[in-house]
């Protein structure tokens, strides 16, 4: 019996010793491990990425149509996809009211508008549609979609300039005082530009708070041209007559006078280049050094801001109802009679292939030599821009009150 207990008793202390030196093992281990060697973090422990800690993070800009005229430069142009060969309606959305607002889209593809009515609308790839966001006054910009920061941005002529989530949920909204017609764009490290009719172009970070203000205009002049964005730099025109080139941190870089109003917005290429048309019936080229490169005397107004095709030509829309096409020097290649005055500004396709929308109540698309390929027709004047979906979808707003969706699956 005495060596039963005596055999337990050295058992008991063997386990016991084995015990402490594991412990001692595992200690020493975890003391050794270098912070580089910690085992890989659970999705759900992945380092918070909410908007206040992007600030100044770099956004990767989308290669889909996110903004009033597809890309931070105003190309109006998608060189990642064709458009439709034939006017195949895929669908329409009726809002409250007119639209002259162009499209942006969401990477899965939902389409966001404003309207007259008050509303930006969010309509889904089966046509189906609701109101995203209500104000109270006519929204004619065109919202910037940014789902990096998972907000959307426009401005409204109650004189705020307002930011949403995904959900429709208000994050800010900014007060101007006045209208602001114009669409908003945004730098490759969060900043968000917008002009305002007040005659001041603003630069806000994604939280709300103005970082500077720069005045481009008069009390007295509408500002309805939309910046772009080349080399750290915002490039816009004013009523005032001027093309400004500012930068980021709100210092004039140059001012370039022409001899009429500027409505339209800017076009710039990848040299910089400067493109826009003025009420005074002018087209322009500036370079990035606000030198004069040359300019086309359309003779009549132009509000049309010109999408930079593939193949090298500039092509705008004017009040005489006319599509121009012109070569890099300003020599004119074609012009195409839409039948009555052109608003709306033209986009392109990778095939060079333009779509623009004319006063006489149709959508038209033509090809890189002014031939027409084909036209939709509306009830009303088309004076949206269209923009360019992920699978050539053109979808453009109409004074009919209707959002278009006009399609030919390939």
């Amino acid at each position: 019996m005495n060596k039963i207990i005596y055999n337990k008793t050295i058992a008991c202390f063997i386990l016991t010793a084995i015990l402490l030196i594991a412990i001692s093992i595992t200690g020493c281990l975890k003391a050794s491990r270098k912070p580089n060697q910690e085992s890989p973090r659970k999705p759900t422990e992945i380092l918070n990425t909410s908007p206040e800690n992007k600030t100044d993070a770099k956004i990767k800009i989308p290669k889909y149509w996110f903004k009033f005229r597809g890309n931070l430069r105003n190309t109006g142009t998608n060189l990642n996809t064709t458009g439709p060969d034939k006017p195949v309606l895929k669908w329409k959305f009726r809002a409250k009211h007119e639209i002259m607002s162009s499209a942006s889209f969401s990477s899965s593809g939902d389409v966001f508008i404003g309207s007259h009515d008050g509303n930006i609308y969010i309509v889904g790839r089966d046509g189906k549609g609701s109101i995203f966001f209500h104000t109270k006054e006519t929204i004619t910009s065109t919202p910037l979609v940014v789902e990096y920061y998972d907000r959307i941005l426009w401005g409204n002529f109650d004189g705020n300039f307002y930011c949403v989530d995904g959900k429709g949920n208000l994050q800010f909204k900014f007060d101007t005082g006045d209208w602001i017609p114009s669409s908003p764009t945004i730098s490759g490290d969060g900043k968000i530009f917008v002009t305002c009719r007040n005659g001041f172009l603003y630069c806000l970070d994604m939280k709300g708070e103005l970082i500077w203000k720069f005045e481009i205009g008069k009390q007295d002049y509408e500002i309805q041209s939309s910046p772009a964005i080349f080399e750290n730099s915002v490039i816009v025109g004013s009523a005032a007559g001027f093309v400004y080139r500012i930068d980021f941190d709100g210092s004039l870089i140059w001012k370039f006078k022409t001899d009429g109003d500027i409505y339209a917005s800017p076009a710039v290429d990848n040299n910089g280049n400067i493109f826009i048309g003025s009420w005074d019936g002018t087209f322009y080229c500036v370079d990035k050094n606000g030198k004069s490169v040359w300019k086309y005397e359309a003779g009549s107004k132009i509000t049309s801001s010109a999408t930079l095709t593939i193949k090298g030509q500039i092509v705008f829309g004017a009040h005489d109802g006319n599509v121009y096409s012109l070569d890099k020097a300003g020599n004119i290649l074609w012009k195409f009679d839409s039948g009555k005055s052109i608003e709306s500004s033209p986009a392109s396709d990778r095939n060079g292939n333009i779509y623009v929308g004319s006063d006489i109540g149709k959508m038209f698309a033509l090809t890189p030599r002014g031939g027409k390929i084909w036209e939709f027709e509306t009830k009303k004047p088309v004076l949206s821009s269209p923009s360019i979906g992920k699978n050539g979808e053109i979808v453009f707003g109409c004074e009919d009150k209707y959002i278009y969706c006009i399609w030919d699956k390939k």
